[in-house]
């Protein structure tokens, strides 16, 4: 889920796998081959007892609001076979101390916001209520404006647990990052390995 241009979709097709890639960007799914890749948002897929493991990561689960997070785990529940694995990465608390609340103003000929030339004014904050970053950026060319709010979840631990476990899995495993490096409480980031319950 989130596949992209298939970076990583490919690496496990390379290995032996079966794999479809699922993408809300269609630049991403036109640039990715080899694989069944679909343009899609996640949130809206309707797969059941399908696949063996499921992967979400660059902490894109963090950025989804908590309700949706909730809809996102059922429909991964539901599209994995019995004892089907869940493979989730999200930002730890440490990352808290690291975050700098900030704000830019950048001119770009063009490249990631718009292929045209391009001002993107950005702000970030931390909210300490919530447990949330927010990267907020203004792109304006020279006919259009759009205007982009990236949330994401920090958690501890024991929340990323809890939060997982509660729509019917089991944790099987946690580390420092997708690569399967040892956790610590150290560490920005953490990766859950989760394994369907019933």
């Amino acid at each position: 889920m989130g596949c992209g241009p298939g970076i990583y979709s490919e690496l496990l097709y390379d290995k032996g796998f079966s794999v479809t890639g699922l993408d809300f960007s269609k630049r991403s799914i036109a640039y990715a081959r080899d694989i069944a890749y679909r343009y899609q948002n996640y949130l809206e897929m309707n797969y059941e007892n399908l696949f063996d493991i499921a992967i979400l990561i660059y902490c894109d689960f963090g950025v989804l609001s908590p309700k949706d997070r909730g809809v996102l785990l059922a429909k991964i529940h539901r599209a994995l076979k019995k004892d089907g694995l869940l493979i989730l990465d999200v930002l730890h608390q440490p990352y808290r101390n690291t975050f700098q609340g900030t704000q830019s103003v950048q001119y770009e000929a063009g490249g990631f916001w718009s292929p045209e030339p391009y001002v993107v004014i950005q702000r970030s904050q931390y909210y300490s209520e919530t447990d949330n970053t927010l990267e907020q950026y203004l792109v304006i060319t020279e006919k259009n404006w759009e205007h982009f709010n990236i949330w994401n979840q920090v958690y501890t631990r024991e929340s990323f647990v809890r939060e997982v476990e509660r729509r019917h899995f089991v944790l099987q495993d946690i580390f420092a990052d997708v690569c399967g490096r040892a956790f610590t409480e150290q560490g920005e980031n953490m990766c859950g390995v989760f394994v369907k319950r019933r």
